[in-house]
């Protein structure tokens, strides 16, 4: 079932990133070790694999990084 909601959510991103003639996504996967990506793959990693529009993808920030803006609600 995970399998098939990843194909599904994967193939949603695809289908509307094409219908906006998108030129690039980007997207930031999870960080998991390997066999949690085998045991439940990411999406973006299925994004990757079955659209036609480029996917950037983009680690997520720590917090430490000095060139990185903070995050902040206003």
């Amino acid at each position: 079932m995970v399998h098939a909601l990843t194909t599904q959510i994967a193939g949603v991103i695809s289908e509307t990133a094409a219908a906006w003639k998108a030129d690039l996504l980007v997207l930031t996967p999870h960080r998991r070790d390997m066999f949690g990506a085998l045991w439940d793959p990411r999406v973006s990693d299925a994004v990757v694999h079955t659209g036609r529009t480029a996917v950037l993808l983009v680690p997520e920030g720590d917090g430490n990084d000095p060139a990185e803006p903070p995050v902040t609600d206003r």
